[in-house]
């Protein structure tokens, strides 16, 4: 059982350590950790030299958690510290890093003296998507200063704290080894085909045309997708996160296909589709019954594909262009064989992927569970 007061305001979070029943006291952000808002150099300051201040300007400079360097200044205007929490605070408002540098804070972003159970209660209030009760602005959202020092949480004592903050951590650094394994297998995959394709053998030049079917998926309704995948197929959409996956829907339109995407950002990603699946209509997709759809063939296509990507615009490979891309390619058994050798480090990455699915619903049980 939680505390509760007269209003029915839980006072403390459902789950908890053992021992610990106190209730949590809310408090303002500012009152109680120093809070610096950023304040951008001139752009003539800016430098590519690495001995002068990383710039933290936005979201770009914040990757998992973490402040990746990308500009330079020569300007010291605002300043961030080892150890500060970054927290962006013009679109997109909430993203949160804690920062391995000594960098200048451009206005995007904001530095706050706090441990990591601040760091992850921003993270829950991302999450919950409460900083929509603060942005305001027409062009783009924002926070200001006062409403981040004004920001309500709630917190419980320092060792309680420190537990919370120092279990989620260990999580973070399980999902961070994970993303760091799948990154590992992509290049390894990619190293061995270029093997692969360095092997002398017979080969015949192809228009993609000649050899496949060229069509692509329809359009379903967001209402028609499932989340559930028992007794249903998977549905893919452009290559962006989880392998494009959007859901699952109650019928299939193809079967060990090679999809791409037509366009939007992700414009002429190649992915081979085992097993059957349904594709939305921003997908392409290559048909063919004779052993042509295979992993191997996927990852030659998408070698050629960025020739051909318009950038006139929104990015498209539509299907008349990708008709025309000529490949080479060894005989159909060649081509299953080279295949079965890339599709092994695609079921290890899938294998991982899934763990760090599991391992992210985890942490956001805990997100939801172990604060208030």
């Amino acid at each position: 059982m939680t505390k509760a007061d007269k209003e029915g305001q839980r006072k403390a979070p459902i789950l908890r350590f053992k021992g610990f029943t106190d209730a949590w006291e809310q408090r303002k952000l500012g009152k109680q950790n120093k809070i610096t808002m950023g304040q951008s150099p001139s752009s003539k300051n800016y430098t590519d030299n690495p001995k002068d201040w990383i710039l933290i300007q936005g979201n770009a400079d914040l990757k998992s958690g973490k402040v990746v360097p990308r500009i330079y200044t020569s300007q010291l205007t605002k300043k961030a510290d080892i150890g500060d929490i970054i927290l962006t605070v013009r679109a997109p408002v909430g993203e949160v890093a804690i920062t391995d540098y000594n960098a200048v804070l451009g206005r995007g972003v904001a530095a706050i003296k706090g441990n990591l159970f601040i760091y992850f209660s921003l993270e829950k209030f991302k999450a919950n998507n409460k900083w929509n009760m603060y942005s305001s602005g027409s062009t783009f959202d924002s926070i200001t200063g006062k409403d981040l020092n004004n920001l309500p949480l709630f917190f419980p004592s320092e060792i309680e704290e420190n537990k919370i903050g120092v279990l989620l951590n260990k999580l973070d650094n399980l999902l961070a080894l994970y993303e760091r394994k799948i990154k590992a297998l992509k290049k390894l995959k990619q190293a061995i085909f270029e093997v692969l394709n360095s092997i002398p053998h017979k080969s015949n030049v192809y228009r993609i045309s000649e050899i496949f079917d060229v069509t692509r998926g329809n359009v379903l309704s967001k209402k028609s997708i499932s989340n559930k995948f028992s007794n249903m197929y998977p549905v893919y959409s452009s290559q962006t996160k989880n392998d494009g996956l959007l859901g699952y829907y109650s019928d299939y339109l193809f079967e060990n296909s090679i999809t791409w995407t037509t366009d939007g950002a992700n414009a002429g990603t190649v992915k081979y589709r085992t097993g059957k699946f349904y594709c939305t209509n921003v997908c392409g997709v290559l048909l063919n019954s004779e052993g042509y759809c295979n992993e191997y063939t996927a990852e030659v296509i998408e070698k050629e594909t960025p020739k051909f990507v318009s950038h006139v615009g929104n990015p498209k490979l539509m299907n008349n262009v990708m008709k025309q891309i000529k490949i080479k390619l060894p005989d159909v058994a060649t081509q299953q064989s080279y295949s079965d050798i890339l599709l092994t480090f695609d079921n290890v990455c899938t294998s991982f992927c899934n763990k760090l699915n599991d391992l992210n619903q985890i942490k956001n049980k805990l997100l939801n569970t172990m604060f208030i």
